[in-house]
């Protein structure tokens, strides 16, 4: 199906042309990155101000992405954590000669170890 961009670009800011035509290029149709360069081009947007948005948004998505992988390290240490503390209770468990020790104990590591499991914790 084709369809025609030429008005729908006509009434896009610059950035958002120029981000149609670098960045998101591949998010969008053909023809509708065609019609977003004729809409620069009538504009006379120059090629500095278009290179100059491209780093300024590819520096942008760079850094976003630097800081979603530190905040999934962060999320990974702590369930690592949370295990580790699981695991050493868990083996104490058994040495415990009270029951209801013992079941406040399993008690408190039981939702834990569910919630790490199922990706509750820290979300």
């Amino acid at each position: 199906m084709y369809t025609d961009f030429t008005d729908v670009m006509s009434k896009r800011e610059d950035e958002e042309l120029i981000h149609i035509v670098t960045v998101a290029r591949n998010d969008y149709q053909p023809s509708a990155v065609a019609a977003a360069e004729e809409e620069i081009k009538k504009r006379n947007i120059s090629k500095t101000q278009i290179e100059e948005q491209e780093k300024e948004e590819l520096a942008w998505i760079e850094e976003n992405a630097r800081e979603m992988e530190e905040e999934e390290r962060k999320r990974k240490k702590s369930r690592l954590i949370i295990w580790l503390i699981i695991i050493v209770v868990c083996a104490i468990i058994p040495f415990i000669e009270h029951d209801s020790l013992r079941f406040i104990v399993f008690g408190i590591i039981a939702p834990l170890m569910l919630k790490v499991k199922l990706g509750w914790i820290f979300e």
